[in-house]
């Protein structure tokens, strides 16, 4: 039986990569995650579950050993120090996963996350949204500079617009 050498080559690299990939998880040095559930909205329609489920998400993720820091009912400030805490932790290692339950909106192709204290605005107010609310790009943005190894960003919003409608 003869062997060919590029078949035995690319069986080593083959055997190399799955032994790579399976040491993966072991090179990771931190799981951090940023559970945030709010339902009490100050200034527009509040929500019923979401706390709820930001409770279940993050007692799931401390038992899969994440380090877990759970904001509920954040305002803006609160929201943006624990993001800004997250990736000031995060190392290049890292796996990170960030879980947002609440109101979220759309703004010309823009996603963006309303904190508790978001106020009510009418049509029009577009960029006082976009002034007060965490841009989901911000969050994305803050963990590439990091360089994760994982991040993991799932949002659980209501989509439907909570502002009041004019006629």
């Amino acid at each position: 039986m003869t062997i060919c050498p590029r078949s035995h080559t690319v069986t080593g690299l083959l055997a190399l990569l799955v032994a790579l990939f399976l040491a993966l998880p072991a090179l990771a040095q931190t799981r951090h995650a940023l559970v945030v559930g709010i339902d009490s909205y100050a200034h527009i329609v509040p929500l019923q579950r979401a706390v709820n489920d930001a409770r279940a998400v993050a007692a799931a993720l401390t038992e899969a050993g994440f380090r877990v820091d759970l904001q509920v009912n954040a305002d803006e400030d609160a929201l943006e120090t624990a993001i800004s805490d997250l990736a000031g932790r995060a190392g290049q290692n890292d796996e990170v996963v960030v879980y947002f339950a609440g109101h979220g909106i759309e703004i010309d192709g823009q996603n963006y996350l309303l904190p508790a204290d978001i106020r009510a605005l009418e049509q029009g107010q577009e960029m006082r949204v976009s002034r007060d609310s965490i841009p989901v790009s911000y969050i994305i943005d803050a963990l590439n500079e990091r360089r994760v190894r994982v991040s993991l960003l799932i949002l659980d919003a209501c989509r439907n617009n909570p502002f009041p409608q004019q006629g």
